[in-house]
């Protein structure tokens, strides 16, 4: 890992960002394997909100050798202070796929775990959640409670309707894996509703 010669200002705000952040939820669908994932828009789900409420924006470069991919996601604070970290991967092009589409894969493959990975965060069932006699799942803090609360009041959200989209009888009974899908849903309800006054 890289990171600027001072990181006394991203660093509080990443620990800020952790704290709001769940695990990236699995809404991908493998037909290979036959299993969910968390595909890069779900973990982008997970983490950005979090780490843009504390001015910490993130790139993802690209950069290429002989089959092979890196991708380098960068944490930006602000301030201008970053941390960043490299992910390299091979790829193969097989029947039905050339070197252009498994380039892609092995791209997006590498930026999901990236920012998964500089985010530290894990999907929905990686901490064993769903191995029998586990205990149950987190839910969500005060903080993230009054956090939702103030984003729902600020967009008119009424919290029964918010309650059923998250298919939870109270917000209380939020897993702390789906924070980040929720904010989500409340950031992009201010935005039109920001718009629509503009």
């Amino acid at each position: 890992m890289r990171s600027s010669e001072s990181l006394a200002n991203l660093a509080p705000a990443l620990v800020a960002a952790q704290r709001d952040m769940g695990a990236a939820k699995k809404t991908a669908n493998n037909p290979h394997l036959k299993q969910m994932y968390a595909d890069l828009s779900d973990v982008r789900l997970a983490t950005m909100p979090a780490l843009l409420a504390q001015n910490i924006g993130c790139t993802q470069g690209v950069s290429g050798a002989e089959k092979t991919v890196t991708v380098t996601t960068r944490l930006l604070h602000i301030s201008g202070e970053w941390m960043e970290d490299s992910l390299t991967l091979p790829y193969v092009s097989n029947k039905g796929i050339n070197e252009a589409q498994a380039a892609g894969s092995a791209i997006s493959y590498a930026r999901r775990y990236g920012l998964a990975s500089m985010c530290c965060i894990p999907t929905e069932d990686d901490d064993g959640s769903a191995v029998g006699g586990a205990a149950p799942p987190a839910t969500v803090t005060d903080n993230q409670l009054s956090v939702l609360r103030d984003m729902m009041a600020t967009t008119n959200t009424e919290e029964a309707a918010f309650c059923a989209f998250l298919k939870v009888a109270v917000l209380e009974d939020l897993h702390a894996a789906n924070y980040g899908y929720a904010m989500a849903g409340l950031n992009a309800k201010a935005k039109k509703l920001a718009e629509s006054e503009s």
